[in-house]
């Protein structure tokens, strides 16, 4: 039985499972429960990426890319509607309260999201004034990440680089942000985000895409891009 053991035990396997993590890491899938759920340190998982051991990694195919053609692509609009607002906000708190009281167990983390931003989307039109940024979605970012060679990030990827316009701008964005979710005082920091092509992770130098994560719904703000191709924005969507 020892004999077998051992040999058991000097096995090699043929594939082992890695987990890329924000700062570009690579962590054992055995550390995280699934994609987006944070490990220790803060660090957020962003992608599975399963190796073969010994093998190189498939040729990328994507396009390229310069960052003045990304923000023209990157835009997309979001819905902000008021319809029936107050009907889908109690809908949601039914189903909540389906889970508690029947189901007897937590309801899901997307229906208290949900009813946060349509509790803050009612906030909207006092705030749109404040609002001068363009939009985009998860689907409009996903479609350019797999077309053309970029990355979506967390801000972490860049905050040594950040200048000072965006730095601004993030400093607007959250005076806004924390208005619309006044009353939900553990939800003040927005979460931001970078769209960047691929090798600019490695160096931190050139223009990435500056994002915010909307309180109105699952759309992000487009705050800012820089460096010397790329200012702002809004010069360039106008």
């Amino acid at each position: 039985m020892w004999q077998w053991l051992r040999r058991l035990l000097k096995l090699k396997p043929k594939h082992s499972a890695y987990i890329m993590t924000d700062d570009g890491t690579e962590t054992p899938w055995f550390r995280t429960t699934r994609v987006g759920m944070p490990l220790s340190g803060g660090v957020t998982v962003t992608a599975a990426r399963f190796v073969n051991l010994g093998e190189s990694e498939p040729e990328d195919k994507r396009v390229e890319i310069t960052p003045a053609d990304l923000i023209k692509f990157i835009e997309a609009g979001a819905n902000v509607s008021l319809v029936d607002i107050d009907v889908k906000i109690e809908q949601l708190r039914e189903r909540k309260r389906f889970w508690k009281e029947t189901l007897k167990r937590v309801a899901p983390l997307e229906i208290n999201h949900a009813i946060i931003m349509l509790e803050a989307r009612k906030k909207y039109p006092e705030l749109k004034a404040s609002i001068p940024w363009r939009t985009t979605t998860k689907e409009r970012i996903e479609e350019i990440c797999e077309k053309y060679k970029v990355e979506h990030r967390g801000i972490g990827e860049f905050i040594p680089e950040l200048p000072e316009e965006a730095v601004r701008e993030v400093m607007a964005f959250t005076a806004v942000y924390r208005r619309a979710l006044s009353d939900k005082p553990e939800l003040q920091s927005p979460v931001l985000s970078v769209v960047a092509p691929t090798a600019l992770f490695k160096t931190r130098k050139g223009d990435p895409i500056l994002l915010a994560a909307a309180p109105f719904g699952e759309f992000y703000y487009v705050l800012c891009a820089w460096d010397k191709e790329v200012k702002f924005v809004e010069e360039l969507l106008a």
